[in-house]
């Protein structure tokens, strides 16, 4: 998979995770405003409904190396008020990203390489299964 299919893959990921994340779009390949996919996550009801924006990050990284600070506050710069950040890689977050996040209350889901492969299995994605996932999140990286 090359990063920008793993940018289609992280806007796939999102209503495996719940269902209320929606409108999700990746945005363009270059001059992205820091963000690689734009979507809303939906809090109340039907009736009264209210769409936050939601900002994702996606990287694609060698599972020997963690997400440090630098990549994370890129993506905390990007969120405005009351919005909210999901960061998804193959890796996994440094516990200096982590203690920070938490310590300075940032509105950021972490979603390392394990979480990824929970979300998938919990979901049946798995052998021929996740196969077709991964070639249908291919073809729609291709084409767009």
């Amino acid at each position: 998979m090359t990063p920008r299919q793993f940018e289609f893959a992280a806007a796939e990921l999102l209503p495996l995770m719940d269902a209320r994340f929606i409108n999700r779009k990746v945005t363009r390949e270059v001059r992205d405003g820091g963000r690689d996919v734009i979507a809303q996550y939906q809090v109340g009801h039907g009736y009264h409904g209210i769409p936050l924006n939601i900002s994702v990050e996606a990287k694609l990284w060698n599972e020997a190396g963690a997400v440090g600070v630098k990549p994370m506050m890129r993506l905390i710069s990007r969120l405005k008020h009351r919005d909210f950040g999901v960061f998804i890689t193959t890796s996994f977050f440094d516990t200096t990203v982590q203690r920070e996040l938490i310590e300075d209350g940032h509105p950021v889901i972490l979603v390392s390489g394990g979480d990824i492969a929970r979300i998938l299995i919990a979901h049946e994605k798995d052998g021929d299964a996740l196969d077709r996932w991964l070639d249908g999140v291919r073809i729609a990286a291709d084409s767009a």
